[in-house]
């Protein structure tokens, strides 16, 4: 448990959100590719680990800018992925 935590500390989620009856952890990073993908994956399993929350924790990506094929990874892997419009 304490590992996990270190790890946890290490690693650096952006953000934990509560909607309803969901956790979202929240990956925030401008034309997020694979890397982004990745980081969310670990960060979220990490965060069920080490907080054994009571209600689904999803990932979620906030990003800038669209890439189809990162769009498509996130929809089939369950990951919520939210584009921010430039100004």
């Amino acid at each position: 448990e304490q590992k996990i935590n270190m790890v946890l500390t290490k690693k650096r989620i952006d953000a934990v959100g509560h909607r309803g009856e969901a956790i979202d952890v929240i990956e925030v990073k401008p034309s997020a590719g694979a890397s982004a993908l990745g980081q969310i994956i670990a960060y979220v399993e990490l965060y069920r680990l080490e907080k054994t929350p009571q209600k689904p924790v999803n990932g979620m990506i906030i990003t800038d800018e669209e890439i189809p094929d990162i769009k498509m990874l996130a929809d089939k892997l369950g990951i919520i992925y939210v584009v921010l419009g430039k100004e």
